[in-house]
């Protein structure tokens, strides 16, 4: 069964670098809320996650010690998840974060909740209906009728395989390289 993806998910990054963490912090937060108030629209599902904070060493292939200390900046960054179910709305914000310099880290399509559920419903009501007929064709085949199920499972799986034991030999043997 082909299903048509409905729900267009992406996550936007917010970079910021400065020489102190605390003003990086802050233009992290800044960019951040600015994001948000572009981003949330009537159709669009916006959340944040995913904030580092961090030091690095701008020269580190420099072997004066004073001057490394000199070179050390902080780098920030936080991702902006957003979810829609109408494409345009979504990629004509996300336009509008790239010209705010956003970075896109991802953009696919996937199935809504609502969707998958709706389909693996009409898949089981099809399952069982087909189930029922086949039981009904090995009742005939042995002069039996059909009545009822007794139990059926749902959504069971095949679970988890055994380890496969690994046993010792006593036989060893012996390559020459």
């Amino acid at each position: 069964m082909d299903v048509q993806e409905d729900l267009l998910i992406s996550s936007i990054r917010i970079e910021e670098e400065g020489v102190d963490p605390k003003s990086v912090q802050n233009a992290v937060n800044l960019s951040m809320a600015a994001a948000i108030k572009i981003a949330k629209q009537p159709d669009i599902n916006v959340s944040t996650g995913q904030y580092n904070i961090y030091q690095y060493d701008e020269e580190q292939n420099t072997s004066n010690k004073e001057k490394r200390l000199k070179k050390k900046k902080w780098r920030g960054s936080q991702v902006l998840s957003l979810q829609s179910s109408t494409p345009e709305a979504l990629l004509s914000v996300i336009g509008q974060l790239q010209n705010e310099g956003l970075l896109i880290q991802n953009l696919n399509y996937t199935l809504s909740n609502d969707k998958r559920d709706a389909i693996r419903n009409s898949m089981i009501e099809s399952a069982i209906a087909k189930l029922k007929q086949q039981a009904t064709r090995v009742a005939k085949a042995l002069g039996q009728e059909y009545s009822r199920f007794t139990m059926i499972n749902i959504d069971t799986g095949l679970g988890a395989r055994p380890p496969i034991a690994m046993y010792r030999s006593s036989t060893c043997f012996r390559y020459d390289v």
